[in-house]
């Protein structure tokens, strides 16, 4: 999961582009 590391790098100052990413990543989840 890429998505979690770039986030956990980055922080919360990134929450803008996160929540985006966060909508695509709860679905590659769900898929997993």
């Amino acid at each position: 999961v890429r998505y979690l590391k770039i986030i956990e790098k980055s922080g919360y100052q990134a929450l803008p582009w996160v929540r985006y990413i966060t909508m695509a990543g709860e679905y590659e989840l769900r898929l997993m």
